[in-house]
């Protein structure tokens, strides 16, 4: 079962503002902020997806092609989750239908890392359209809506990423990544990483 995710509303702050980095990387001018701000994003963007975490409050849409067989749950590919918006897919009709939560399925995010949708006993997911993203989930994902909420050990990482990449611009592109990540930052970044859940077919 092929599944994407797509941020609809973004963080409202970056983890590491543009005057905490250029602090760390001891540069006192502001000729090259741009840059600056663009590897932190480049760098927040690395962390969240190799930790399958996200940082500051952001929404996410995920998109399957259909629900699970079997009743298989469904994990959330970013956690902590705040809040579940809705889960909506494409009948066999091809209307727009929206599950209701409680109803339906239930929301785990205390017991599952992970976080999961389940199955209500009794009840199975429904038979969707034939077609690419038919299934559609949105929630809010997040430890909080300041840096201030984030573990210090991912934002440290993220500032090791930056200087790397600030000091070794030749392998890096903007928005890219990089090829090499110093050790340490990876070692940080495993401290808080989740292992990815099993796909369902």
């Amino acid at each position: 079962m092929s599944n994407r995710i797509t941020v609809t509303t973004p963080a409202s702050t970056p983890v590491v503002s543009t005057a905490d980095m250029k602090l760390w990387l001891r540069v006192d001018n502001s000729d090259e902020d741009d840059l600056i701000d663009g590897l932190v994003t480049a760098a927040t963007d690395y962390a969240e997806t190799y930790t399958r975490r996200a940082f500051i409050t952001q929404t996410i849409d995920m998109f399957l092609d259909c629900f699970p067989a079997n009743n298989a749950p469904i994990y959330l590919p970013r956690s902590p989750v705040s809040d579940l918006v809705y889960v909506k897919y494409y009948d066999t009709n091809r209307d727009f239908t929206q599950l209701i939560e409680n109803d339906v399925f239930k929301m785990d995010t205390s017991q599952s890392i992970p976080p999961r949708l389940t199955v209500k006993e009794g009840e199975v997911w429904p038979d969707t359209y034939s077609e690419a993203d038919a299934v559609e989930i949105r929630f809010d994902a997040g430890y909080g809506d300041a840096a201030t909420d984030v573990p210090a050990i991912a934002i440290t990482a993220v500032k090791q990423l930056v200087a790397n990449w600030f000091e070794n611009r030749e392998n890096v592109i903007v928005g890219m990544g990089a090829s090499e990540i110093p050790f340490s930052a990876r070692s940080m970044l495993d401290k808080v990483r989740i292992i990815e859940a099993p796909v369902e077919p």
